[in-house]
């Protein structure tokens, strides 16, 4: 019998797919098979996919119209033959050793789930180790309903194997929901109710990349689907009595965090509505008496209980973060389209992101500016990354907008007054955020 089934959903991702192919087939367990999911990607993922399907026998491939992620991954999770689950992002990679440790620990214990923690990885190859069970118990054999907070406050499933047994016993699959995203939240939220052997590790094996400009996470318009995804989870539990009075206080606590991280980012022309829905879900909750102060932070439970209270207040407050923020962005808008020649300062993701901004208004930036070309590339987006030392900048006319956050802003900025530059526009993260919504 096949070990592990790894589902891999892959659309239009010919840039990160040849690394995350290659770190699956080199699993140092060899009894897996990978499903791949092609969900009809326009791009040359369908081709690359085909070279891995000639080269090892234990690629299989699913080729179909563009349905959604879930239609794609119920379809992999019906074709597994495998005793075990496990999902790797066609974005992401995952350590060679992952999936042999995770299948050896859940034979050990007889689990129905073993969940590590993972790696953020960027570009630059600089990964961080993010510990999102921190607290919880490791290495031990755990009922999820038994152990509130951190377990139900991130609903990432590919850090995890799941039997596939438990997993067709207790009918969990995905949301079918073209064009949607979030379909993970769902898929963990009815794991860790049904759940009653779970392990959790606190190495980390996946590499998570937030560096994809087209991942689903910066898709503020869809915003909503994780709403949708609770809602379905709470029709879930319903079907199941015994289950919903065991976890029915563990799920607001893990909607909370969601939602209060959806609002922070939310459009601003949705910024209202949103918080409207986030009010009205909480008013209902409260009501089934489904809020538990002990599976609650002290901080959220806090914040929670004063947004219900002072609903009229925070209505208000949000109002005027929106007044606030718009007028913080016409503000700068117009400060650039009023300028001569624009140069931006620093050629990071930051000024990439900018440079996206300025463009979509028709407004022509000159150069790029870094201290030292030394470790930047020489053009960004298609424009001239220079010194500053040798950049001809009028310093009476030129506006020079400074699109680096930390340490360096401040030193940034002070040698350009020191240089007599008259116009200096410094960009922070919550003018660079109110930026992107506006221009979404």
């Amino acid at each position: 019998m096949v070990k592990v089934s790894i589902l891999v959903p892959v659309y239009n991702v010919e840039k990160y797919l040849r690394q995350c192919m290659d770190s699956v087939i080199n699993q140092t367990l060899r009894n897996i098979e990978i499903i791949c999911i092609n969900d009809g990607s326009t791009d040359d993922s369908l081709s690359i996919l085909r070279e891995y399907e000639e080269k090892d026998s234990r690629v299989k491939i699913i080729d179909k119209e563009n349905t959604g992620y879930g239609h794609s991954m119920n379809l992999g999770l019906n074709a597994a033959q495998g005793k075990y689950i496990g999902i790797v992002e066609s974005d992401d990679f995952a350590d060679a050793e992952m999936f042999k440790r995770l299948y050896d620990v859940a034979e050990m214990n007889k689990a129905e789930v073993v969940r590590s923690n993972f790696w953020i990885h960027r570009e630059n190859g600089d990964d961080e180790f993010r510990e999102m069970l921190q607290g919880c118990p490791y290495e031990e054999v755990i009922i999820p309903h038994e152990v509130p907070g951190k377990l139900w406050e991130d609903t990432f499933l590919w850090t995890s194997i799941y039997r596939k047994d438990f997993l067709d016993v207790n009918k969990i699959c995905f949301n079918v929901t073209p064009g949607a995203s979030y379909q993970d939240v769902g898929f963990t939220l009815k794991v860790l109710s049904c759940s009653q052997r779970m392990v959790l590790l606190r190495e980390a094996y996946l590499h998570y990349r937030v560096d994809n400009e087209s991942a689903s996470v910066k898709s503020i318009g869809k915003v909503y689907c994780k709403a949708d995804e609770i809602a379905s989870v709470w029709q879930f539990l319903e079907h199941r009595p015994k289950i919903l009075e065991k976890t029915c206080c563990l799920i607001p606590y893990t909607m909370y965090c969601l939602y209060k991280a959806d609002y922070l980012r939310v459009a601003l022309d949705f910024k209202i509505d949103f918080l409207s829905r986030f009010m009205d879900e909480f008013d209902e909750i409260e009501l089934r008496g489904y809020l538990n102060e002990k599976n609650w932070d002290s901080e959220s439970w806090r914040e929670m209980k004063e947004m219900i209270r002072y609903r009229e207040q925070f209505f208000c407050n949000a109002y005027l973060d929106v007044q606030r923020k718009q007028l913080q962005t016409i503000g700068f808008l117009s400060e650039i389209e009023k300028a001569g020649r624009v140069y931006i300062y620093g050629a990071g993701k930051i000024s990439k992101g900018m440079i996206g901004i300025l463009q979509k208004r028709k407004i022509d930036i000159v150069g790029i500016l870094v201290t030292s070309t030394e470790g930047n590339p020489p053009f960004v987006c298609g424009i001239e990354v220079r010194k500053f030392s040798s950049a001809e900048i009028d310093t009476e006319k030129d506006t020079v907008v400074v699109a680096v956050w930390g340490k360096a802003q401040a030193a940034i900025a002070s040698r350009l007054h020191d240089e007599g530059v008259k116009f200096v526009l410094v960009m922070d993260e919550e003018l660079y955020r109110a930026l992107q919504m506006k221009e979404r």
